[in-house]
């Protein structure tokens, strides 16, 4: 079984070493690491990749402190909300420029010409039907030929 020794000042990883159970290692931590000093040095049977040492024991960095540290960048669909990282859910037109959702006005505007021109291809299929001298006809819309 190996346990994982750090330095409490800069939370560093010091040493690895094998014991053989926990009870004997926490009883006679001496005996496994010999320059073990209980003010200078904590044990965690978990390797943290970024310690954070809260009331005498050690836990893995939140989000927030590696954004704090400069160890984290938000994903292009989060952003900072009074101090917590928030996930947000983003059309395609949306995007985030400095904490704020923004919308991508061009990339809209050109996708509702899109379905504009698909909207007026449909109508302008569909036959129209009129009547002379009591007779009704059904005539295809000619101005599809005009685009």
């Amino acid at each position: 079984m190996n346990i994982v020794i750090y330095d409490k000042k800069n939370l560093e990883i010091i040493a690895r070493p094998i014991i053989t159970n926990l009870e004997e290692f926490k009883n006679n931590p001496s005996l496994f690491y010999p320059d073990w000093n209980a003010e200078k040095h904590i044990w965690s049977e978990l390797e943290y990749e970024n310690p954070v040492l809260d009331n005498e024991k050690l836990r893995e960095s939140t989000k927030e402190e590696l954004y704090k540290a400069g160890k984290y960048t938000l994903a292009e669909n989060e952003l900072l909300e009074n101090g917590k990282i928030k996930t947000v859910e983003l059309s395609e037109f949306e995007y985030i420029e400095n904490n704020i959702i923004k919308l991508n006005r061009e990339k809209r505007i050109d996708e509702i010409k899109k379905e504009l021109y698909e909207l007026r291809l449909e109508y302008d299929v569909a036959p129209f039907e009129f009547e002379v001298g009591g007779v009704k006809y059904l005539q295809n819309n000619r101005s599809i030929d005009q685009s």
